[in-house]
């Protein structure tokens, strides 16, 4: 299955022209317009905040983690593409997808690596926890370095 991170917005305008089969995860601090995602059959949407704070009100829990796990396992297994989406794509999606990709046992380093990414740490953490394939905080601290080393990088080389 291919991971596709994207904008809830962008998700939204290609969703009625989509032909795959897919699925998709999002999360969205705004009301999610969920007539324009009609053709994807197979979805869940969530509302939590992008912090790092575990003790936040509205943070990433346990049971959103769970859900997801439910879900995956759920899928047909001819789902071809899954898009997980947050409202920017950069931080909650992006997080989650790090985490999807490692259960999946694909690279989830190219999306620490990439620059426009800035993976949700509470987000990666919680959900891997929960999907069996959590990583020590010195793992985290790396995924976290290599991620400003990317972005460090591509300021520089602009």
């Amino acid at each position: 299955m291919d991971i596709k991170v994207l904008p809830i917005k962008v998700l939204c305008e290609k969703a009625e022209n989509i032909t795959e089969k897919v699925a998709a995860v999002i999360t969205s601090s705004y009301e999610v317009d969920i007539c324009k995602l009609e053709a994807i059959e197979y979805k869940i949407i969530f509302d939590f905040a992008d912090t790092k704070e575990k003790n936040h009100p509205q943070a990433f829990r346990r049971l959103h983690a769970e859900e997801i796990k439910e879900f995956l396992e759920n899928l047909p297994n001819d789902i071809e593409k899954l898009y997980v989406c947050c409202d920017s794509g950069e931080s909650r999606s992006t997080a989650m997808a790090a985490a999807i990709t490692r259960y999946l046992n694909d690279d989830e380093m190219k999306i620490w690596k990439n620059p426009k990414y800035h993976p949700n740490p509470l987000v990666f953490c919680v959900l891997a926890r929960v999907l069996g394939v959590g990583v020590t905080p010195v793992e985290l601290k790396y995924r976290e370095w290599l991620n400003q080393q990317a972005l460090k990088n591509a300021i520089k080389n602009s």
